[in-house]
């Protein structure tokens, strides 16, 4: 189950892998546009998000001092991106989405069918673990990677296709 939303996180991964190619520790806290998030926020977010769907899998997270700054529902106001590093968050979103992947694509029925119990995601057709799995292996990805890519092209950067 999930291979093909595994293959699209892979093309996903890349992606964003691409488009923080213009980011740096130095502009990662940057707001070009008002109403546009920083990359700190968008990379911080997307991986910790990989990580708390691991552990909806059984699998543990391995960056909880990120929660507090990037799990769903926080704001994005940061003073400085003192501490963070776009290529860690880079390495993380690697690593992480290729093992929700894995657990996505050898996990049991029964797990996937459990109720979620991400109290945001509550009211949206997303009703089970292997929804949310789903959910953050394509659209959430697709979502944050738009995103980035306004970002980029707000910063003054040429789109990429």
């Amino acid at each position: 189950m999930h291979e093909r939303e595994a293959l699209l996180n892979q093309m996903f991964v890349n992606y964003i892998e691409t488009l923080a190619n213009d980011v740096t520790d130095e502009n990662l806290n940057s707001r070009p546009v008002e109403t546009g998030h920083t990359p700190l926020w968008i990379l911080g977010h997307v991986a910790i998000c990989a990580e708390l769907g691991i552990r909806m899998l059984g699998g543990d997270i391995e960056h909880r001092q990120w929660l507090p700054a990037f799990a769903p529902g926080t704001k994005d106001e940061f003073d400085s991106a003192e501490g963070y590093s776009r290529d860690e968050f880079l390495s993380c979103i690697k690593s992480s989405y290729a093992r929700l992947s894995e657990m996505a694509k050898t996990a049991d029925d029964e797990v996937l069918n459990q109720p979620h119990g991400v109290e945001l995601l509550n009211d949206t057709v997303l009703n089970t673990v292997g929804d949310v799995a789903a959910h953050l292996l394509t659209t959430h990805m697709a979502f944050h990677a738009a995103q980035l890519s306004a970002w980029r092209q707000a910063s003054g950067h040429r789109y990429l296709f």
